[in-house]
């Protein structure tokens, strides 16, 4: 199904000098689902679907709507069970709530959107139902505001503070077990002036593809680390993550595996909570081991994250392994 509509362009369209963000996503919306039309109507054209082309073709608009759904739940199918390793009947939303649970612990509900389990009255059936609400974001995506800087040939830069979060994130991400954090899952809060697009915090959303049985370990982590298996190294053996803020440390050190089990019981599958249990002791020895041998420097003050930031110009470079899970620099 994801053959017959998947546009394999979509994250290629530029935005137009002086085009505001809202008009690009209008015309993009336009230019993909032009395209998609024209993909199903290929597909109907062939010989195998000639009867059914004839019928849907005069059914087009539900039809359009029903093949794109079935689209996209096949790409979150392939991500949820073949990265995530998330087995089939588990809930998907609710994983934003573990994962909102786990940045409060951290003291990261500053970075993470907050998700929480609600009960809406269903009042067909009589009853109250869980759903899981998210706190909305107003503001571009990563992915937009790359946009939007190339094509008013702005500079994006970071302040120390979003990139305090930015490591912080990336070891999160790690323990969460999160696979699809890409430019366009965390939004970005920024100024401008003097042709500098300035980014001064984020924050992730969309965290449904996390807390499933992957963890990153064994012949895994050699194929997402490019042949290592400390997934907070490099290849050659420089560190992703160089900089932490202590107080990060220090509460990710002490929320013990047994804390986050516990916190998380009601959610999340037995399979699940080994998993994550495995995910935290596991980088828990990895951050102890590389402070101790001073690969990661702990940083106590705003005053030592912006000194850490004029040793990182090169910061605007940065760039998502989100297929992998991780965010990585190509140039620490």
């Amino acid at each position: 199904c994801n053959g017959i509509i998947n546009v394999p362009f979509s994250n290629s369209l530029s935005m137009k000098p002086g085009e505001s963000v809202e008009d690009f996503r209008k015309r993009e919306k336009e230019i993909f689902t032009q395209a998609k039309r024209k993909l199903i109507d290929q597909a109907l054209g062939n010989g195998a679907f000639e009867a059914l082309g004839e019928y849907f073709k005069g059914h087009g608009a539900t039809f359009f709507k029903m093949m794109s759904y079935v689209s996209k739940k096949c790409a979150e199918h392939q991500t949820a069970t073949n990265s995530a390793k998330i087995d089939q009947g588990e809930a998907i939303s609710n994983r934003n709530v573990s994962t909102s649970r786990m940045a409060e612990q951290y003291g990261m509900s500053d970075t993470i959107a907050s998700s929480r389990t609600i009960l809406i009255q269903n009042n067909n059936a009589g009853s109250a139902q869980r759903a899981n609400a998210m706190e909305g974001v107003e503001t571009l995506s990563m992915g937009e505001l790359n946009k939007y800087a190339k094509a008013n040939s702005k500079k994006i830069t970071f302040s120390a503070n979003a990139i305090r979060q930015i490591f912080q994130l990336q070891v999160f991400d790690l323990v969460c077990g999160q696979v699809d954090r890409h430019a366009g899952n965390y939004q970005v809060f920024y100024k401008e002036e003097d042709g500098i697009c300035f980014v001064t915090s984020l924050k992730g959303i969309d965290n449904d593809m996390s807390f499933g049985n992957q963890t990153f370990f064994g012949k895994e982590a050699y194929d997402i680390n490019q042949g290592k298996q400390r997934v907070l190294e490099n290849k050659n053996g420089t560190v992703t993550v160089p900089f932490l803020s202590r107080d990060f440390y220090d509460k990710f050190m002490n929320y013990s595996a047994e804390m986050a089990v516990y916190d998380q019981a009601d959610i999340r599958s037995r399979k699940e909570l080994d998993a994550l249990a495995d995910r935290i002791k596991y980088i828990q020895d990895q951050l102890r081991n590389m402070v101790e041998s001073k690969k990661i420097k702990l940083l106590d003050s705003d005053a030592e994250w912006e000194e850490a930031r004029e040793t990182m110009k090169k910061m605007d470079k940065y760039i998502l392994n989100g297929a992998n899970g991780y965010m990585q620099s190509a140039y620490l």
